[in-house]
C-alpha cells in the first residue's frame, strides 16, 4: 500500500509540474497585462452600454454565424501567389490563442 501511494504522489507531483509548465505564459501575460493597467476601468456609461447592445444586435440580425470574423486578417493576407501552399486551420474559441504560436508551428507561413 505505502509504494502504491508512493506513486499516486509522485504523479500528482509531476501532474502539477506540468500544469504550472503549461498555463506559465498565460500567467506571465496576465501579469504583464495587469502591470500595464494601473487603475481599474471605469464601469461603462449607460451610452455605451447601448452602443454595445445595439452592435450586438446587429451582429446577431446580420451575421449570427460570425463569418466577418476574419474578414479584416483575410484582406490583409491577400491570395495566395501561384504554387504557394497554405495551411488552413479550423477550430474553436479554444484552439483560437494558438495562433500566437503558428509562427513557431508553421514556419515561412502567413
Amino acid at each position: 500500500m505505502t509504494t502504491h501511494v508512493r506513486r499516486s504522489s509522485r504523479l500528482a507531483a509531476h501532474v502539477f509540474a506540468l500544469a504550472a509548465i503549461a498555463l506559465s505564459p498565460m500567467r506571465a501575460s496576465l501579469s504583464a497585462q495587469a502591470a500595464g493597467r494601473g487603475a481599474p476601468a471605469s464601469p461603462p456609461t449607460a451610452q455605451e452600454i447601448a452602443e454595445r447592445r445595439r452592435a450586438q444586435d446587429d451582429r446577431l440580425r446580420n451575421d449570427w454565424a460570425n463569418l466577418q470574423r476574419y474578414r479584416e486578417a483575410n484582406v490583409k493576407l491577400g491570395a495566395p501567389k501561384p504554387g504557394e501552399d497554405r495551411v488552413v486551420f479550423m477550430g474553436n474559441s479554444i484552439t483560437e490563442g494558438w495562433a500566437t504560436y503558428f509562427a513557431a508551428m508553421f514556419p515561412g507561413k502567413p
